[in-house]
């Protein structure tokens, strides 16, 4: 994979044909507006530069069996078309927001994609519990007391109608959205697995990482998982009371890569190999990939 990280000679073939993977009319068939939307909104392929490194990781292991685990699903897109570049031992989707969590698993059921899936309507965290989450967007906030949040919520939606009245402008009116959802550390979400196969894991958490990666570090290390991480800005991470390069400096440490780039970007695949120190001067959201030693040929 080292050799062929700048090659783009098949990077807008491999974007291409990645389109074919989602169809939007069984999407639309669930009913789910904002799911529906996402899709719609979103000009798929999601994210380019993330796909073409499925692909690059795919060609690395092939032969090898693959466990996927889709941290932060929000509607399930990662499930539909990692199939295409592994041979899939198991995908896990672990998604906070249950009425996400629904859509995937009626997603996965018309998609026929059942017996290899399985989705975890989970919040990760640093040990087992049952929280009160508030829900905001793909925001998943924990809740000490629910009640004060719903009361912020009135107060934040009376002001928006007082404006709307007075002033001609249009802000949304949203209720509070509270579930209690199951916690669980990220080693609990493992599969166990034969030598032989690989752990593919995908984070986009908003930050939460802080919280649920560091305990398990060596246990990923050990297993010599492969990461894509997507990164936040600085602000976001110092409300966890940590930055991304204290989060993955064991990593580097015990022999891992790291390459970083913009995701998004649909006309190029801008990626390039950094040191840790490269990292904390990066201010703005990335995807970070960290490879194994095993997989540095």
């Amino acid at each position: 994979m080292k050799n062929e990280i700048y090659n783009r000679k098949l990077f807008r073939k491999v974007i291409q044909d990645t389109e074919r993977c989602v169809d939007l009319e069984a999407i639309k068939s669930i009913g789910n507006k904002k799911a529906t939307a996402w899709y719609q909104k979103n000009n798929l392929p999601h994210e380019p530069g993330l796909i073409y490194w499925l692909y690059l990781i795919g060609r690395s292991v092939e032969g090898k069996k693959v466990n996927f685990y889709d941290i932060g699903s929000a509607y399930g897109y990662y499930a539909l078309v990692v199939p295409r570049f592994f041979d899939i031992a198991r995908i896990t989707v672990v998604e906070g927001n249950p009425h996400s969590a629904a859509f995937i698993s009626q997603l996965l059921q018309k998609k026929l994609l059942v017996e290899e899936t399985q989705v975890l309507n989970y919040v990760l965290g640093d040990r087992p519990a049952l929280n009160w989450i508030g829900i905001e967007g793909f925001n998943l906030i924990t809740l000490a007391h629910p009640i004060f949040y719903r009361l912020k919520i009135f107060s934040k939606n009376l002001v928006k109608i007082i404006i709307n009245l007075f002033f001609n402008k249009i802000y949304v009116i949203r209720a509070p959205n509270v579930s209690k959802i199951r916690v669980e550390p990220l080693l609990a979400v493992l599969e166990t697995r034969s030598l032989d196969q690989i752990d593919v894991l995908k984070i986009d958490a908003e930050g939460s990482q802080a919280v649920f990666l560091p305990p398990a570090v060596d246990a990923l290390i050990a297993r010599n998982v492969l990461i894509l991480m997507e990164i936040d800005r600085p602000e976001v991470m110092a409300n966890f009371g940590v930055s991304t390069d204290q989060l993955i400096e064991k990593f580097v440490a015990c022999g891992y890569q790291l390459f970083l780039g913009d995701h998004r970007l649909r006309e190029k695949f801008d990626f390039s190999e950094i040191s840790i120190d490269q990292l904390i001067s990066y201010e703005r959201n990335a995807l970070l990939v960290l490879l194994p030693p095993v997989l540095n040929h």
